[in-house]
């Protein structure tokens, strides 16, 4: 996303106590999950260079187990069901839309991570 959203994100993550990796691009994805592992990952849906429907699509159909199966939250400011479906079509998990509040992040790693928790500080 731009600066300033990922900025946005990446506070509300880290006041959840989760740590994270940004990636700017589609491609900078493909590029980390093969270096680092991750429990989830938020795929904004409109980047430069890849998008992250094209680096889902990647990672459902050309890696194998466990990067496929990570889970894939989609991150969009649209709510029009027929973007919303292409999110679904590509093999992401879930749709967070933009905004989204610190408590829908919850409920979302919740539904798809059992084991999520926010850490106390």
């Amino acid at each position: 996303d731009n600066p300033v959203n990922r900025m946005v994100a990446e506070i509300t993550l880290k006041k959840l106590g989760f740590q994270i990796d940004i990636a700017e691009n589609g491609q900078e994805v493909i590029d980390k999950i093969y270096e680092t592992t991750y429990d989830i990952i938020l795929m904004d849906v409109r980047m430069p260079i890849m998008s992250g429907l094209d680096a889902t699509r990647f990672i459902r159909n050309a890696t194998e187990p466990p990067i496929c199966e990570i889970p894939i939250i989609a991150l969009s400011a649209s709510t029009l069901p027929s973007e919303i479906q292409s999110c679904y079509d590509v093999g992401m998990n879930d749709h967070l839309p933009k905004p989204f509040k610190p408590q829908d992040i919850m409920n979302c790693f919740n539904k798809h991570l059992n084991k999520v928790s926010v850490k106390k500080s």
